[in-house]
């Protein structure tokens, strides 16, 4: 089973993800009027994944390595970065 490192689930839990927000979906996804969404239905629900996986590795980054100071800001903003690295990489 290959998980994606972007968004922590596998291609068949992500189709079916897909598929439960479509059908909560008050209103048609792409509708006939209006302006159209930047991103598709799948693309949508793929980068709240990301956002939400990254936003968990982060919290659990933190509980790990934070050290309190004074200076906890340092130590957010390079734990930050390392994670945007470690995300992208």
């Amino acid at each position: 089973m290959r998980y994606y490192r972007t968004t922590g689930l596998t291609l068949t839990q992500m189709q079916e993800l897909v598929r439960r927000v479509n059908e909560v979906l008050d209103e048609p996804w792409n509708k006939r009027t209006g302006r159209p969404k930047s991103l598709g239905l799948y693309k949508a629900v793929e980068a709240a994944c990301v956002y939400l996986h990254w936003r968990s590795v982060m919290d659990r980054a933190w509980r790990k390595f934070v050290v309190v100071s004074s200076g906890s800001g340092d130590v957010a903003w390079l734990l930050l970065r390392c994670g945007a690295g470690f995300c992208a990489g």
